[in-house]
């Protein structure tokens, strides 16, 4: 019985020493762990100036990058101008529109002669065939003032601009976007969609346009946008960017005529579209009285569809 009583208390202080020396090495984890963390926190930091610095360095070059751009742009400009007719606004409206019809007398007979033809194999009215294209080309001019009103963009809820002037403009879908917007509103196929039903509606003496020659412009603008303007480097284009869209709407003889043409630009040279015309032109007379017709198809789906 006294040994029983002598041994209980010596086990108990083993199992106290035992608890320390636990507590002890537990102290030491904590301290190592401690050491670690805050070694792990220098390295964190480490990253951060590093992070920082590639930062301030990518900052740099794209500055340096938007310098280049600048001057590389500032050098196209002069050289573009060097040779060009100036825009001068002060001399009026006659003067400039002269000097706009002498430098694109070429494109103006090319697209004459084509509103003739497609003329000759539709409605045969030239007359009515002629001022269709210079209706349609006042309506592209007045629908893409139109896009570019911010108003605009509040009741449709999209920045039409930055589609196709932003950063993201090249993106397929806002590609797209722009082909559509193209093709059914500047390009007119919107209003004649609008003529079809109300003829339908209220008859043919509403037809107000040879739809021919409607489809003959949207295609001209749609290529001449996506193609000839951007990859020919328009210099009127660029100042269209510069403006917000609110200068050189096109056609150029109706920026001129309405004043929205920026002091010193240049009259834009419209000759590269000839060959988009005569493809236009080519295009739509084949297909006149075929399946391949596009008014007549467009008038079979409404007939359908109302």
């Amino acid at each position: 019985m006294n040994k029983e009583k002598y041994e209980i208390p010596i086990v108990q202080e083993k199992t106290a020493e035992e608890v320390v020396e636990v507590v002890e090495e537990t102290k030491e984890v904590v301290e190592e762990t401690k050491e670690v963390v805050e070694e792990r926190k220098e390295v964190v930091e480490e990253i951060k100036e590093v992070v920082e610095e590639i930062k301030e360095v990518e900052e740099i070059k794209e500055v340096e990058e938007i310098k280049e751009e600048e001057t590389e742009e500032e050098t196209q400009n002069i050289k573009e101008k060097e040779g060009d007719i100036i825009y001068e606004k002060e001399k009026g409206v006659k003067y400039n529109i002269w000097q706009h019809i002498k430098l694109n007398s070429p494109w103006y007979f090319t697209i004459i002669v084509c509103v003739l033809i497609i003329d000759y194999y539709t409605i045969k009215n030239k007359l009515f065939s002629i001022s269709s294209m210079i209706l349609i080309q006042m309506w592209g001019y007045f629908t893409h003032w139109i896009s570019h009103n911010r108003y605009f963009d509040y009741i449709t809820g999209m920045d039409w601009h930055d589609i196709h002037h932003g950063p993201n403009s090249k993106q397929f879908h806002n590609v797209l976007i722009e082909v559509y917007v193209d093709i059914i509103s500047s390009g007119g196929i919107g209003i004649m969609i609008t003529i079809m039903l109300l003829c339908k509606l209220f008859g043919e003496k509403l037809m107000l346009l040879n739809y021919y020659i409607i489809v003959l412009w949207s295609f001209i603008y749609t290529s001449g946008h996506l193609i000839n303007i951007h990859y020919l480097k328009f210099y009127t284009h660029k100042n269209h960017h510069k403006f917000n869209g609110l200068t050189n709407l096109g056609p150029d003889w109706l920026d001129i005529l309405l004043e929205t043409k920026p002091s010193d630009d240049i009259i834009e040279n419209e000759n590269s579209f000839i060959i988009n015309a005569i493809i236009g032109t080519i295009i739509i007379v084949w297909c006149v009285n075929t399946k391949y017709d596009p008014v007549n198809f467009t008038k079979d789906l409404i007939d359908n569809l109302f």
